[in-house]
């Protein structure tokens, strides 16, 4: 298992080498696995509906900040349970709740 330290010079190498940085976040394989994953789930084409791209780099979106957030705070909780959170936030977010169907984002302070 990767330790803290070992995470957190990690993340500190990548974001200050902007090639791999580039390489790692924003794999272009990766993405494509996770959109066409989700383009299959959701019966959908790829190429003519944004929604699985959308989906997927906000997917990555939310590992990357879960990531950051859990080698800031020095790997007191667990990085799965990060993401999970992460990613309830972009479930809550996509809910519709305003007749113009317009987000609606409930903003919590210290959050």
């Amino acid at each position: 298992m990767l330790g803290v330290a070992a995470a957190e010079l990690l993340h500190r190498i990548i974001q200050l080498t902007p090639t791999l940085e580039h390489r790692i976040i924003g794999d272009v394989r990766l993405t494509d696995t996770i959109v066409g994953a989700i383009a299959r789930r959701l019966g959908v084409d790829p190429a003519t509906d944004l929604r699985p791209s959308v989906l997927g780099v906000a997917i990555l979106g939310a590992l990357n900040a879960a990531f950051v957030r859990w080698t800031t705070q020095g790997g007191d909780d667990e990085l799965i349970d990060l993401f999970g959170q992460a990613l309830d936030v972009l479930a809550a977010m996509s809910t519709t709740d305003q007749p113009d169907g317009h987000l609606s984002v409930p903003i919590e302070s210290g959050t």
